[in-house]
């Protein structure tokens, strides 16, 4: 089987590097000559355009940093579907918008090409060793049929159904885990504020972390995400966050994230 690669960098590289390893013949095309001769000292072949990859491949995989790049490659005038590529499978792992995710699932569909939408968990390091988490949406049986291809370059895949429940995922998750990298870098600067010590504190919330976030999700969420029911914080310790309130304004630091959140608390509370 011959894959047609298009965008074979920071994470592509890794993705397409791992096909050749399970050895699939790939088809790599990037706007990026450097990028291309990487994967070419690896074994993949260069293709002229979208459009000559899609004509060489029985599948094509597109890793593209944004929306409108992966419209262009797929639908513009040296696309992939000028390619010959009707009852193929194209494989979407950017992340897109779930109006996109949709509008390309239909329009591909009318052309007779099946298309799996699956944003990725994980960064470049996972690429490289074959650790991605794939979260995909399409039809199942088209799923089915490439899920083979998934697993030559990730750990996991969750098959979520039809667009643009997979879209919505991989935002609903990059919400919390960037809302939670944001929160800790304030953590960090209130705790460089009281204590030269950080790093205790520091494993004691990086340990606690492991479960604390699960549980959110898996126990405090739940009734939420499953009954249409006004959430009610009166669980949430408002105490608490009211002193850190205090103490971040003693010593004039700049928590928005953290007062946000007791405001947010407390009006719920209310």
């Amino acid at each position: 089987m011959t894959i047609g690669f298009i965008g074979v960098g920071e994470m592509g590289f890794g993705m397409a590097a791992n096909l050749l390893k399970h050895t699939f013949s790939v088809v790599a095309v990037d706007t990026d000559k450097k990028k291309l001769d990487c994967i070419v000292e690896l074994g993949a072949q260069i293709g002229k355009t979208p459009a000559d990859v899609a004509s060489k491949s029985d599948i094509v995989i597109l890793c593209l940093p944004r929306p409108n790049i992966s419209r262009r490659v797929i639908f513009g005038n040296t696309g992939i579907v000028q390619g010959n590529f009707q009852n193929k499978t194209l494989i979407e792992t950017s992340t897109l918008t779930p109006e996109v995710a949709v509008d390309f699932y239909e329009r591909l569909k009318h052309l007779s090409i099946d298309f799996l939408s699956a944003p990725m968990f994980g960064g470049a390091t996972a690429a490289r060793e074959g650790c991605i988490h794939f979260v995909v949406e399409g039809d199942k049986a088209t799923f089915q049929a490439n899920r083979n291809i998934l697993l030559a370059m990730g750990r996991k895949i969750t098959y979520v159904g039809k667009p643009p429940q997979a879209t919505l995922a991989k935002l609903a998750r990059n919400i919390c885990r960037f809302a939670n990298v944001a929160t800790a870098i304030e953590v960090i600067h209130f705790l460089r504020a009281y204590t030269k010590k950080v790093l205790p504190i520091y494993n004691i919330i990086a340990e606690d972390s492991k479960t604390n976030f699960d549980s959110v999700w898996e126990r405090t969420m739940r009734p939420y995400a499953l009954e249409e029911m006004p959430y009610k914080a009166s669980h949430i310790s408002v105490k608490d966050l009211r002193i850190v309130r205090q103490l971040a304004r003693q010593k004039r630091l700049d928590m928005p994230i953290t007062l946000a959140t007791f405001s947010v608390h407390k009006r719920l509370r209310s």
